[in-house]
């Protein structure tokens, strides 16, 4: 009996564990965006500069991932369909863990200030539509 609750148990972890990771993806390199969306569909942008900007699409988003040196700063998830509080939270919790967020502009767009041990580390966004979330490294 514990041998199928434990197989069940770590598939379920597996599971989770992955539906997370589609979304943590502040800091990550090329090669992990990569091979969690996919090849980009369009990039990159801003050769040249210190920043490069590549878009992806997947699990129903338009993903615009904004690389630093080589790490993401800045994930935009823009969708056709309005996002809900819920998942508008789930982005800012994946993508910035351990944050305390401070609204900064509340109303048709909305505006975040997130804190790490007091200090501000990330800022996100949301579109006046609600279509569109970001989240960055400060």
């Amino acid at each position: 009996m514990w041998g199928f609750s434990k197989h069940l148990l770590l598939a379920a972890l597996g599971l989770m564990l992955s539906a997370v990771s589609a979304y943590a993806d502040l800091g990550w390199t090329p090669a992990q965006s990569v091979q969690a969306y996919g090849k980009p569909t369009a990039g990159p942008d801003g050769e040249g500069l210190d920043e490069t900007i590549y878009q992806f699409e997947a699990q129903g988003y338009t993903i615009y991932a904004s690389y630093l040196y080589g790490r993401v700063r800045k994930i935009t998830y823009h969708r056709q369909a309005a996002l809900d509080e819920s998942l508008i939270n789930f982005f800012k919790t994946e993508n910035c863990p351990n944050t305390q967020w401070h609204v900064v502009i509340e109303g048709g767009s909305g505006y975040w200030s997130g804190q790490v041990d007091g200090k501000e580390a990330y800022l996100a966004g949301l579109s006046d539509h609600h279509t569109s979330s970001v989240a960055a490294r400060r």
